[in-house]
């Protein structure tokens, strides 16, 4: 799949290596990384060195990327506006987003903005050296067939059709979409299928 990973420059020298191992990861999971921006990013005894850029041209270049991508990934420790920005984009493009935050950083509870998004293509994490390869599988591999549509038909009684019909009701949504967010929720609460999701081979 397309994925698109950012993260702001901002303390690279502490983060840095952080970013670089999930780039890494996603790329040997086999996916395309869209605007590998990592690439142009040297590293030298005294640590990172940032290629002179042009801002004008390096946002043009992630708004195409967002809207080439199917998946995006935002390491997001250091608090950014442009990350904020960016990850905006991408939920409101339908985009399945995940965020990412050191669960030991002193910046871990500045979190405000972004869990204030409201979206159903929006998912937070706290991560750590031991666990952050198997918190971006589970969430690569939930969308693996993303893509995909299927169809099939739904048999309810009647208690359960009246129910969904006063909600739709009281809450302006379709059907599909109450039954659709139904089932998403019970994904992004149930740990058995996290811990299944984490652990499938490709």
């Amino acid at each position: 799949m397309k994925v698109f990973f950012s993260a702001t420059t901002h303390n690279l020298d502490e983060y840095g290596d952080k970013y670089f191992k999930i780039r890494d990861h996603i790329i040997d999971q086999g996916h395309l990384l869209v605007h590998d921006w990592l690439s142009h990013i040297k590293r030298s005894e005294k640590g990172f060195i940032k290629p002179k850029i042009i801002p004008q041209t390096e946002y043009k270049k992630s708004i195409s990327s967002i809207h080439d991508c199917q998946l995006a990934i935002f390491e997001s420790t250091q608090p950014s506006f442009s990350t904020g920005h960016l990850l905006t984009i991408a939920t409101q493009n339908k985009i399945p987003t995940l965020v990412l935050w050191l669960d030991d950083s002193p910046w871990v509870k500045n979190k405000g903005m972004i869990e204030s998004i409201e979206s159903d293509y929006l998912e937070l994490a706290e991560y750590n050296d031991d666990n952050m390869y198997d918190v971006i599988n589970a969430f690569l591999n939930k969308y693996e067939q993303a893509h995909l549509r299927h169809r099939f038909n739904l048999v309810i009684d009647e208690v359960e059709r009246q129910y969904i019909d006063w909600l739709s009701y009281n809450t302006f949504k379709s059907r599909t979409k109450i039954i659709r967010d139904l089932i998403r929720n019970r994904i992004s609460s149930d740990e058995e299928y996290r811990n299944y999701l984490q652990k499938i081979k490709k």
